[in-house]
């Protein structure tokens, strides 16, 4: 006898599977195999060996977006199954792709993004600017953001700025293979990045100019900060013929993840004939709390 595993199964699929009853589990051989009957295998005990051995002998009809491969391993799907699954629907879907003769010359306009730093009192605002963030992420903040167990601080390895769009008709059908924000399943809404500049060196405490130490908090136990030093402008190609729904923010890199630490959410925003988003980024903390503000400028 067979033992059932133990899975936690997605919302999605359990209607499907109440209706399993164990003379239905294999579908008729004819009949395309899709994401529900994998699962359904697997709550009936079938054998990882054994559902291999029917996705490779039958007509398939997989959803393999990100999300829903994120959904299978949640719900338990061994990796050989879900390499299986690919395997079988490239070849039984292969994606033309076609090569150019020639480079593909974009057909949107360019869209300038100028970035000013903090505003002077009685200067114009910082060029370039700069950001500085505590190289170690606390504890309970990383754990905020779901990343880590909360035990300890966690190294942060980058800084940077995004200009990024919610309009669901410019959001990518796979927008989280395609946004370095794509793996933040926090605080990052559906996008589609429009630009994107990171990085980051090393500095001590002692580094930080005197202007930007008032607006910095200090630890006791100092590991110093990342220093970013941004550019005057990007630029991005994006279709101008109708408004946007812009977040313009920061976000930093910890493991393997850029998360979302601050935004500035415009929706239906109008870009000018002059093809010019102006934007204002700069450190701004108190002395319990550290702050970072990234705004558009009307």
């Amino acid at each position: 006898m067979i033992e059932a595993q133990r899975i936690a199964i997605p919302a999605r699929f359990v209607a499907a599977i109440v209706l399993v009853v164990a003379p239905g589990v294999f579908a008729a051989d004819d009949a395309p195999m899709r994401n529900e009957d994998v699962v359904r295998m697997l709550v009936a005990g079938i054998d990882a060996s054994q559902i291999v051995a029917q996705i490779r002998s039958r007509p398939v009809e997989f959803d393999l977006s990100e999300e829903m491969v994120e959904e299978l391993r949640i719900a338990g799907v061994p990796d050989e199954v879900l390499r299986a699954m690919e395997e079988r629907h490239a070849e039984l879907h292969p994606e033309a792709r076609p090569v150019p003769d020639e480079p593909s010359v974009p057909e949107t306009p360019l869209l300038v993004i100028e970035i000013e730093g903090s505003p002077s009192e009685a200067e114009s605002p910082e060029r370039p600017a700069v950001l500085y963030f505590p190289a170690l992420l606390p504890a309970p903040a990383a754990q905020a953001l779901q990343i880590g167990d909360g035990s300890k601080d966690l190294p942060v390895k980058a800084i940077a700025i995004f200009l990024a769009c919610r309009t669901a008709i410019h959001v990518p059908d796979y927008w989280r293979s395609e946004s370095p924000l794509g793996r933040d399943f926090v605080s990052m809404p559906r996008h589609g990045m429009v630009a994107f500049h990171g990085g980051g060196e090393k500095v001590s405490a002692a580094d930080v100019p005197a202007g930007a130490s008032k607006r910095l908090r200090r630890s006791t136990d100092d590991a110093g900060y990342l220093r970013l030093e941004l550019p005057d402008r990007l630029e991005a190609q994006i279709d101008l013929s109708e408004p946007h729904d812009f977040s313009f923010g920061v976000a930093i890199q910890v493991e393997d993840r850029f998360l979302r630490i601050t935004t500035d959410d415009r929706d239906a925003f109008v870009i000018g004939d002059d093809r010019v988003v102006r934007v204002r980024v700069f450190n701004d903390s108190t002395e319990d709390t550290f702050g970072i503000r990234a705004v558009f400028i009307d």
